[in-house]
């Protein structure tokens, strides 16, 4: 029963914050919205390639002062985040129609 309240509360968490995603958020709290995200795909092992780059390269740029850059590769590492982790939801759920036969 804990697992299914889990599968329930975690999309419904990140459904929320992409909403707050639309602007009224700063680059730093992008950032930490979007390693929150990446911690939750990394802990089911499903984090993909260049999301924590995307992270990185976020910080550089709030770090030279580039509010709107910072941002935007903050939230696409969210994105790229969040997708990995319904990827890797998907992935456990029906991993066995994946095995050739």
């Amino acid at each position: 029963m804990k697992k299914l309240a889990f599968y329930i509360a975690c999309p419904l968490l990140i459904l929320f914050s992409f909403a707050q995603a639309d602007g009224s958020l700063t680059a730093e709290e992008m950032i930490i919205e979007a390693e929150q995200a990446l911690g939750m795909a990394s802990e089911i092992g499903f984090e993909w390639r260049d999301t924590a780059g995307f992270i990185s390269d976020a910080k550089t740029a709030l770090a030279d002062g580039e509010q709107e850059e910072a941002f935007d590769l903050a939230q696409k590492a969210y994105e790229q985040a969040v997708l990995a982790y319904e990827q890797g939801q998907y992935m456990r759920e029906n991993w066995q129609d994946y095995i050739p036969k």
